[in-house]
């Protein structure tokens, strides 16, 4: 009988291509184009805030025949690289979502976001969303019938994801959180 060896490791990359990988993550130097790119569809005084900036993977019809290719040693098709950003005009409600074409240098398409839509936040702005949520009126009455010892410390627990913020207020001394008055 006959055996067949079959070679087990990657065959040797014989293509010769000088762009970066499609699935790399983005470079510095790709998120600091995407971000001027954005900044450059705005007058130059619009103060933006970036919330996310990642790579646009491409659209799996692109990338199989890439991953194919890289993996047979043949030749590599060209994938343009792209970032998605998501970014608010600061001091307004202002949510914009962006996908910028690195490798054309253009704006392919950049969407003001309904009124319902959110970024996650970041540390500042969980800080004043905590102030905002202990210090809000029907949670102050919501409080006062719970009848709290005098000097009692509630905490203030945000989930911040998705697309709503919602928040846990629980006794600081309740060491189990479903037992915690929520509030």
């Amino acid at each position: 009988m006959a055996t067949q060896s079959v070679s087990t490791s990657m065959p040797v990359r014989t293509a010769k291509h000088s762009d970066i990988h499609p699935l790399a993550p983005l470079a510095e130097s790709e998120i600091q184009n995407a971000v001027a790119i954005i900044k450059s569809q705005w007058p130059d005084n619009t103060d933006l805030h970036f919330k996310a900036l990642t790579l646009q993977e491409p659209p799996k019809v692109e990338a199989v025949p890439y991953i194919e290719a890289e993996f047979h040693g043949g030749e590599l098709p060209h994938i343009d690289r792209r970032a998605f950003l998501t970014y608010y005009i600061r001091q307004t409600d202002k949510f914009h979502e962006a996908v910028v074409n690195l490798t054309s240098q253009s704006v392919e398409y950049n969407y003001r976001l309904g009124p319902n839509d959110h970024a996650p936040l970041d540390a500042e702005e969980i800080i004043e969303f905590e102030q905002i949520a202990i210090e809000d009126e029907s949670v102050q009455k919501e409080l006062a019938k719970l009848e709290l010892p005098e000097g009692a410390k509630i905490v203030c627990d945000p989930w911040i994801y998705g697309r709503l913020y919602l928040s846990m207020l629980k006794h600081e001394e309740s060491a189990d959180v479903s037992k915690a008055p929520m509030v």
